[in-house]
C-alpha cells in the first residue's frame, strides 16, 4: 500500500480504509515518518481501521501501543473514524483501548464507530473529549456496573445519532443504559440492540421504553431496536404481560410496527421476552422460542434458538421460510421432541453454512442431519458433541445422514477422540485437518496485565489453602447475606434447584455474566475445584467478584475475604 501512496501525489484523497492489518503493521503505519501519518495529519477526513491478529500471543499494558489514541492525535482533519481490533480466540471483537488516557482527544471528529470492552469506555468517550461528536455507533462487549467515577448525568446536546449494541446479558439497564440515554436531549436517531436480565421484575415493553427513555428525546424521529428481556422472579409474584399486552403497549404510544413474543408463565422462575422494530434491521436474532410469532427477516444471518420446551419440525419449517438468508444457526434445547413421526415436508436451509448443536438434544441432531427431514446443501461447519454425531450417523455408516455431512470442512468437538474406520470416507472434503478440538481447559488470552494478576492471585489461592467444613452455604446465604443485600439494594441470584438441566446451567451462566456482584463461598468439597475454575474464567471478564475462602487453622476456623478488585488496585 505504501508503494501506491508514494507513487504520486493525491491532493484530493480524503479517505483511507485499512482492513485485516496485523498489530505490528498498524504500528509501523501510524508511527514514524510514513506517508500514512503525513496524509492523516494533513488531509484525511474519513478513516476505517480494522486490526486483526490471528496469532495467539501474550499482551501487556507496558508494550502495548494505544492505536486509538495514536490515530486521534494524528488525525487533525479527521471527521469520521471506524475503529476495531480482533484477536485470536475471541468470539467477539474486543478493542484494546486505553480510553482513560488524556491523549484520547479530538476537536474535529463528528462520527465514531467503535467496539469497546466495557460501559465505562462508552462513558469516557462521551465525557467531552470528543468535542464535536454528533454520531456514536458503539458495540460494547460487556455492560456491567461502572467501576469508574464518571459523570453519567451531564446532558449531551451535540449528539444527534446514537447506536448501542451489546450481545451479553446485562443487569445494568436501569442504572446505566437508561441514565445514559436520558442525557441525549437532542437525539434524532436511536438504535438499540440489547439483552437485559432483570430480577423480581417484568419485561421491557412500549410503555417502559416511552416513560423511561423516549419522553426525554423530543426530537427523536427514528427508533430501531431489538431488546431481549430475561426475568428471574422467585421471591415475589409478578404478573407478566401477555404478547397481546406487549403489542398494545406499543400501539398506545403510536410506535411504528413492532414484533414481539413472550413467555406468559415462568418456567423454573425464568421467563423471556423479545421486542423489536419492524422491518427487522439487525443481522443477529437472539433467543427465538416456541412463542415466536413469525415474520420475514431478510437481514438476519445469525440465529440462536433457546427454550425449555421442545422444538418441533413445524417450527424449523417456519424458520427456514422466515429467515431465508440464514447462515449460522445455534440450537440450545435439552428437551426431546414429542412429535418425532416422519414429517411430510422437507425443510431446506439454502444458505446455512454453520450449525451449532453442542447444547442440543440428539433429536435435533437427527432433525438436521437426516436428509429425509432437512436439506443442508452448503453446510460447512458443525459444532456438536461427538457422542451425538456418532450415534445419529451410526458410527459414520448411516447413508441417510451422509448427504448433509458431505460438504463439511470443519467439525468442532469438545473433546479428543480416535477416528473410527469410516470417519474419513464419511467426510470426503476433510483432508489433513479432520476436526477442531475445543480445549475447555485452555486459559483465555487476556491482553490487560491486571487480568494476569487476577489469574496469579486465584492460582495462589488454589494451592495455598486447605479447606475445612463450613456451614451450609445455602442456609448461610439465605439467613444472612440475602437480607443484607436486600437492605443495601444489591441485586443477587441464589438458585435453589435440585435437578440442574443444560438450559438452567445456561441461565445461571448468563446471570453470572451480567450480575452486579458475584459472591463465591468456597469450602472443601469436590465442587470447589469447579468453582475455582469458574472464578478463574469470570475474573478475566470482570473485576467485581468477592471470594470467601474457608481455611483451616489450628483448633479454629477463620474466614478470609478477598476483594479481587482491591487486590488488583493494591498491586498496580
Amino acid at each position: 500500500m505504501e508503494h501506491i501512496l508514494l507513487a504520486t501525489n493525491y491532493p484530493n484523497l480524503c479517505g483511507i480504509s485499512l482492513y485485516n492489518i496485523e498489530p505490528e503493521k498498524a504500528i509501523n503505519l501510524f508511527t514514524g515518518d510514513t506517508i500514512v501519518c503525513s496524509l492523516l495529519t494533513n488531509q484525511i477526513k474519513h478513516l476505517d481501521v480494522e486490526i486483526k491478529d490471528d496469532i495467539t500471543r501474550e499482551f501487556s499494558d507496558e508494550n502495548e501501543s494505544n492505536m486509538f489514541e495514536l490515530i486521534l492525535s494524528l488525525g487533525k482533519c479527521l471527521v469520521d473514524l471506524t475503529f476495531s481490533e480482533w484477536f485470536s480466540g475471541k468470539s467477539l471483537n474486543i478493542s484494546t483501548l486505553n480510553i482513560t488516557s488524556t491523549g484520547c482527544v479530538s476537536s474535529s471528529l463528528t462520527k465514531l464507530k467503535i467496539e469497546v470492552n466495557t460501559f465505562d469506555d462508552c462513558l469516557y468517550l462521551l465525557d467531552g473529549r470528543l468535542q464535536c461528536l454528533s454520531t456514536l455507533i458503539i458495540k460494547i462487549f460487556e455492560i456491567c456496573y461502572s467501576l469508574a467515577n464518571i459523570d453519567n448525568k451531564k446532558t449531551l446536546p451535540k449528539l444527534k445519532c446514537f447506536s448501542l449494541t451489546s450481545e451479553c446479558y446485562t443487569q445494568f439497564y436501569d442504572d446505566g443504559i437508561v441514565l445514559l440515554l436520558r442525557r441525549m436531549l437532542n437525539l434524532e436517531k436511536l438504535t438499540l440492540f440489547l439483552l437485559v436480565s432483570k430480577i423480581e421484575s417484568t419485561y421491557i415493553d412500549g410503555i417502559q421504553l416511552y416513560d423511561e427513555i423516549l419522553i426525554f428525546m423530543p426530537r427523536l424521529n427514528k427508533l430501531t431496536f431489538s431488546i431481549n428481556t430475561l426475568v428471574f422472579n422467585r421471591y415475589i409474584t409478578v404478573d407478566l404481560p401477555s404478547n397481546d399486552d406487549i403489542q398494545n403497549s406499543f400501539i398506545k404510544r403510536r410506535y411504528q410496527p413492532v414484533g414481539s413474543y413472550a413467555d406468559e408463565k415462568l418456567t423454573d422462575y425464568a421467563g423471556r421476552c423479545h421486542v423489536y422494530s419492524l422491518p427487522y434491521q439487525f443481522d443477529c436474532f437472539y433467543h427465538l422460542t416456541n412463542c415466536f410469532q413469525g415474520g420475514i427477516f431478510n437481514k438476519v444471518r445469525w440465529l440462536a434458538m433457546a427454550d425449555q420446551h421442545p422444538f418441533e419440525h413445524e417450527l424449523f419449517e417456519k424458520i427456514s421460510h422466515d429467515f431465508p438468508f440464514l447462515q449460522k444457526l445455534v440450537v440450545l434445547n435439552s428437551k426431546p421432541q414429542k412429535n418425532k413421526q416422519h414429517a411430510s415436508t422437507l425443510i431446506t436451509f439454502v444458505h446455512l453454512v454453520e450449525l451449532d448443536l453442542r447444547l442440543a438434544h440428539t433429536n435435533y441432531v437427527e432433525q438436521f442431519l437426516l436428509e429425509t427431514k432437512t436439506c443442508l446443501p452448503h453446510l460447512k461447519n458443525l459444532v456438536i458433541e461427538y457422542e451425538s454425531l456418532a450415534m445419529i450417523t451410526n458410527n459414520f455408516t448411516n447413508d441417510a445422514t451422509r448427504r448433509n455431512c458431505s460438504q463439511l470442512r470443519r467439525i468442532d468437538i469438545d473433546k479428543p477422540f480416535i477416528c473410527p474406520e469410516n470417519f474419513h470416507s464419511y467426510f470426503p472434503l476433510f483432508k489433513d485437518r479432520l476436526f477442531h478440538y475445543i480445549d475447555k481447559s485452555k486459559k483465555p488470552q487476556c491482553k490487560n496485565i491486571k487480568f494476569k494478576r487476577v489469574f496469579q492471585f486465584l492460582y495462589l489461592l488454589l494451592i495455598q489453602y486447605i479447606y475445612d467444613d463450613f456451614c451450609n452455604p445455602t442456609t448461610w446465604r439465605y439467613g444472612k447475606l440475602i437480607p443484607y443485600f436486600q437492605l443495601c439494594s444489591i441485586s443477587y441470584y441464589n438458585p435453589q434447584i435440585k435437578n440442574w438441566t443444560q438450559h438452567l446451567i445456561e441461565i445461571e451462566y448468563r446471570v453470572k455474566e451480567s450480575t452486579t456482584l458475584l459472591f463465591f463461598v468456597i469450602d472443601h468439597n469436590k465442587r470447589s475445584l469447579a468453582i475455582i475454575a469458574e472464578v478463574y474464567y469470570l475474573s478475566a471478564h470482570r473485576s467485581n467478584i468477592i471470594v470467601v475462602m474457608n481455611s483451616m487453622l489450628e483448633n479454629k476456623k477463620q474466614i478470609k475475604i478477598y476483594s479481587i478488585k482491591n487486590f488488583i488496585n493494591d498491586k498496580r
